[in-house]
């Protein structure tokens, strides 16, 4: 290599161009000869692994100075991907420092400054490490074919657990990595059944007669449940060299979307697509190639201490299976005591699960605890707290997938004195945390919430607040989509900010809303009676279902931004008409940059709109509702002041 110029910059360009003269030559040599298979898409990526695993199978014959006709223009190809997909923030550069010292990478340039480096080198050197067929594609599927396109519909970052369903029988969540785990163990049997000969050890000499089996008797029959148990025994035999766990991918940009997938550290296979590749290869090494590679990563996490092992989550029916949590123990218990419990506390309630029983549990909870004091402090102690701790969990727990656990933060203490009984969504990931919801404090918020009145605080029952409860926690996720989709409306809102002041821009925008309303109606609303009533709001409420499906189409599409700006006026003077002396039309572009209805609560028309896709109807209708009721209550302690 010539010596390397002052610029970096400069010389990684050169570089790139001097890989990009010498990409035909390559293509003939390597390549198959068809310059069209190098169209810079997925395809050619798994064209690229073939000929990594045929010629180059090693990490050192990929850095090997004399596999440099091979491995530099391969390099080249792969960053050619990256910065294709951003030309003008990515370029070609040489690293002089840091972990990439010496080596031609993709980087953003010095405006952007938005990623870190792509070493496409450290990329081929991958693809033999991992001994995965899919390594590249999936490496590289988000530059050429972006999930981020659009900010909606919002991207769920999944805990890899599938479809969540209730089974009446065993009252639990199940997910559909659940129903896969039950299954290995018979489906290995089913294998072993098949191959009577081999012995099915988890070993690479295993895989081999495996594969063998695989690529001329199984792609013969397409027998589903067999080619089940070879992607279960793959997996396994991968996990047990490993360490790790099974997963359900559901990624939708990935070919393995929907399959079940073995994860280790940074490493993720589909013993499926593996079945996949060893048909087209029909080489006989396929399972065998990534059975010694985990093995070789196994070994070189030992070289660093034991600390750098993986463990191993176990299998059902395989492994011997850890005793169950001490919190199902007393969940159990309390099942079974809850007969007793109503008869002795609940009589002629409604125990059904649904939220409509919330309001029961919070009477029973209010004749049996003084106001302003604790559920702990219950006259009949651990008999009654544990019923009520129980049911309102298990209602929670039954309302969308989530599980039970202890917690040692902030929760009371109740039962025999283990933490508190909380229960926590299966969506945690989504969520970026998990939705928890301490029972002890919650309950204890229908004997003592405190209300605020202009600065003052104020101690006293909530009958409504398990129901209000329940109903916070089957919302949660879509709310989190609306929040996420407001903040990136507002931010839009602020960057297009006007330098009027505060009450001339209320001004304009309210009187030019009012006289745009009747050809509002006509485009969007005929044949509603639009009167400003409460009983609009459930044609308002409808109309919003009909012109957007979810809150990111309603906030952020622009196609629906004259819908909303006249929808959100319209909601906003039906609260104003309904209590002129208290809500009124204010603007603060500090505070926000929209228009909103003053009052209890205060009222972000838009954002409130958006909040119709959290049940079947009459959300409008009950914000509405609760701003009577709050300026009723208000009126009230004003008197007695």
């Amino acid at each position: 290599m010539s010596a390397q110029p002052a610029d970096p910059d400069a010389d990684g360009q050169a570089w790139a161009l001097r890989q990009q003269d010498a990409f035909p030559e390559w293509v003939i040599r390597y390549g198959g000869g068809d310059p069209g298979r190098w169209d810079f898409g997925l395809d050619s990526l798994n064209v690229l692994t073939y000929i990594i695993f045929d010629q180059f199978p090693t990490q050192e014959a990929i850095d090997h100075p004399g596999n440099a006709a091979f491995s530099e223009p391969a390099a080249w190809y792969l960053g050619e991907i990256v910065r294709r997909s951003d030309p003008k923030k990515l370029r070609w550069a040489r690293r002089d420092y840091g972990p990439y010292a010496g080596r031609y990478v993709v980087e953003p340039t010095a405006k952007s400054r938005k990623e870190l480096p792509e070493d496409t080198q450290g990329h081929l050197r991958a693809v033999p490490y991992f001994g995965e067929p899919m390594w590249l594609r999936e490496r590289y599927l988000d530059y050429i074919a972006p999930l981020w396109e659009k900010a909606w519909p919002p991207w769920i970052f999944s805990n890899e657990t599938g479809r969540w369903s209730w089974d009446e029988a065993g009252q639990r969540w199940f997910s559909q990595l659940d129903q896969w785990l039950d299954g290995i163990a018979d489906l290995l049997r089913l294998l072993a059944a098949q191959l009577p000969d081999i012995a099915l050890d988890y070993s690479t000499a295993s895989l081999e007669a495996v594969e063998n089996f695989t690529v001329h008797e199984l792609a013969a029959t397409q027998d589903l449940m067999l080619r089940a148990a070879v992607t279960a025994y793959v997996g396994e035999c991968l996990l047990r060299t490993g360490g790790e766990q099974w997963i359900w991918d559901e990624n939708p940009a990935r070919l393995t979307n929907g399959f079940p997938v073995v994860s280790r550290s940074v490493t993720r296979v589909s013993p499926t697509h593996l079945i996949e590749y060893a048909w087209a290869r029909r080489d006989g090494q396929t399972f065998a190639r990534i059975h010694r590679a985990w093995i070789a990563g196994t070994e070189e996490r030992r070289s660093r201490g034991p600390e750098h092992e993986l463990r191993r989550r176990p299998t059902p029916g395989l492994d011997v299976m850890p005793e169950p949590r001490p919190i199902l123990t007393w969940v159990a218990h309390a099942a079974a005591k809850f007969p007793d419990w109503v008869a002795r506390y609940g009589a002629g309630c409604r125990w059904d699960f649904s939220a409509e029983s919330m309001n029961d549990l919070a009477r029973v909870v209010l004749d049996h605890c003084l106001a302003g004091t604790s559920l702990l402090d219950a006259p009949d102690g651990d008999a009654f707290i544990s019923g009520v701790v129980w049911y309102f969990g298990e209602t929670l727990h039954r309302a969308k997938p989530s599980h039970w656990r202890y917690s040692g933060s902030r929760a009371a203490r109740t039962g025999r004195g283990w933490d508190g009984p909380e229960v926590i969504t299966n969506d945690e990931v989504f969520r970026r945390y998990g939705l928890s919801v301490f029972l002890m404090q919650e309950l204890d918020s229908v004997i003592r919430r405190k209300a605020i009145w202009d600065g003052r605080e104020s101690a006293e029952p909530d009958p409504t607040w398990l129901r209000d409860e329940y109903e916070r926690w089957v919302t949660a996720s879509i709310r989190e989509r609306i929040e996420d989709s407001q903040k990136r409306r507002e931010q839009a809102k602020r960057r297009a900010s006007s330098k009027r002041s505060d009450e001339e821009t209320l001004a304009r925008r309210l009187a030019a809303r009012a006289e745009d309303f009747p050809r509002w109606v006509e485009q969007f609303g005929s044949g509603a009676q639009w009167d400003f009533s409460i009983e609009s709001l459930d044609e308002l409420e409808a109309l919003i279902r009909h012109v957007a499906p979810g809150p990111e189409e309603l906030l952020e599409d622009k196609a629906n931004a004259d819908f909303l700006e006249g929808a959100a006026w319209y909601f906003g003077e039906v609260l104003r008409r309904s209590d002129p002396d208290n809500s009124g039309w204010k603007y603060e572009r500090h505070y926000h940059p929209e228009p909103y209805v003053a009052g209890s609560p205060t009222t972000e028309a838009a954002e409130h709109l958006a909040t119709v896709y959290t049940a079947d109807g009459g959300v409008l209708r009950r914000h509405y509702e609760l701003r009577r009721r709050l300026e009723e209550r208000r009126a009230q302690r004003d008197q007695q002041m």
